[in-house]
């Protein structure tokens, strides 16, 4: 797997963004897998100590049959420890197709619209976030410019652990998973329901955000 200069700057950014604005509106946890759920509970967690007025949201899907345990599940994984998110704290965004990374997106930018959100920062494991990141700029340039999306990255699972992802279909070691996600990036890019926006675009968008 070979990076060009725009894909090696991205990716170091959204790993190691700037520091979470104090004033953050919500933080968005991408739906999960059963195996690499915990990576985004814990930097939820993580959040809520730093910030405890923030609202953590999730996948309001509770369709099971694509990988995702559905929002009852993690809804209730939450409120219990180590998370302990408070209940009026947890926010579900309304999901009608099964959750795939582009439709979360896709919501989770028409919810934050709709309710005046200006800053979120989104949720995922080390090697989602580039592309959920990626994505959740695609649309909010076209759709809420004005939204400020920064990445709060999940906890760093064994990255020697096989791990399902993708929906449940896409099996193998954590590490493995990094170049799949690459791989996806560059079709998603040219082909797809939405094509994905250049590494170019949206390094101008993280940009754009800092100098706000």
């Amino acid at each position: 797997m070979d990076l060009s200069d725009y894909e090696l700057e991205f990716a170091t950014r959204v790993l190691c963004d700037v520091p979470i604005p104090r004033k953050l509106d919500l933080a968005y946890l991408f739906a999960q897998t059963a195996d690499n759920a915990s990576s985004v509970f814990a930097t939820g967690a993580q959040l809520r100590r730093a910030n405890p007025s923030l609202e953590i949201a999730i996948c309001g899907s509770d369709n099971t049959h694509h990988g995702y345990p559905g929002l009852h599940d993690w809804h209730a994984r939450l409120l219990l420890e180590p998370y302990s998110v408070p209940l009026q704290k947890i926010v579900s965004i309304p999901h009608l197709p099964a959750p795939n990374t582009l439709a979360e997106a896709e919501n989770l930018v028409r919810y934050a619209k709709k309710h005046c959100v200006t800053s979120v920062a989104i949720v995922a494991p080390p090697f989602h976030q580039p592309r959920a990141c990626l994505t959740t700029i695609t649309i909010a340039k076209e759709e809420y410019p004005e939204l400020q999306v920064y990445n709060a990255v999940g906890v760093t699972l064994p990255w020697g652990e096989v791990a399902l992802h993708s929906q449940g279909i896409l099996s193998g070691k954590r590490s493995e998973l990094i170049r799949e996600e690459w791989d996806r990036i560059r079709k998603y890019q040219h082909s797809g329901d939405r094509c994905l926006c250049s590494i170019k675009v949206a390094l101008d968008y993280l940009n754009a955000r800092d100098t706000r």
